[in-house]
C-alpha cells in the first residue's frame, strides 16, 4: 500500500513540476498600441502549432480594447525539442 502511494504522490509532484515549468508572458503592451505575446511548453512532448492560439488571443485582447487586430509577425522555434529546447512562440502585433 505504501508503494502505491509513493507513486501516486512522486506523479502529482512530476504534474505540478511540469505544469510549472511552461510559461506565458501574457499581453505585454510595447507601446503605441504594439503588443507582443509570447508562449514556452514545459515540454517537447505536445510540440504543437502554437500560432493559432497566440493569434486567437492577441485578437481577444484587440477585440476586449474596441480596436482592430492587426498582425504584424509571428515567431515560432523548430525542433528537436529536447535539452530544454521546449517550443516557444511569440507574436507582434497592433490593435488599431
Amino acid at each position: 500500500m505504501i508503494f502505491k502511494t509513493e507513486k501516486f504522490c512522486l506523479a502529482i509532484l512530476y504534474g505540478v513540476f511540469l505544469a510549472s515549468c511552461a510559461s506565458d508572458s501574457g499581453v505585454l503592451n510595447v507601446g503605441n498600441n504594439k503588443y507582443i505575446i509570447t508562449k514556452q511548453a514545459a515540454t517537447g512532448f505536445n510540440a504543437s502549432d502554437m500560432r493559432p492560439d497566440l493569434i486567437s488571443r492577441a485578437a481577444q485582447h484587440c477585440q476586449s480594447t474596441n480596436k482592430n487586430f492587426e498582425l504584424i509577425g509571428v515567431e515560432q522555434n523548430s525542433g528537436p525539442y529536447i535539452f530544454g529546447n521546449f517550443p516557444k512562440g511569440q507574436i507582434e502585433f497592433w490593435c488599431r
